[in-house]
């Protein structure tokens, strides 16, 4: 595992950016991207699907506990703030 990351941030505005992004990545990406975008919370999140879908490399909704692995673009789960 790497010590090197990518992180992004971005507002609900931001997925077509994302999309372009992750269609210019390489699939033997060495490092994992963390993606996290400004939603309201009672939109679902279909960000993962949508990024894997263009782009050639996995991208999912981390689960607790779960390896961190290059190559790989982890969006940030969606939560409530009461």
């Amino acid at each position: 595992m790497t010590n090197r990351a990518i992180f992004i941030g971005a507002s609900a505005g931001g997925v077509e950016a994302l999309k372009d992004l992750v269609r210019e990545l390489p699939e033997k990406l060495p490092v994992p991207i963390f993606v996290v975008l400004h939603v309201a919370p009672y939109v679902a999140s279909f960000l993962p699907e949508i990024l894997a879908k263009v782009g050639r490399l996995p991208a999912l909704h981390p689960k607790d506990g779960a390896s961190i692995e290059p190559g790989v673009i982890y969006v940030a789960p969606q939560i409530t703030i009461c």
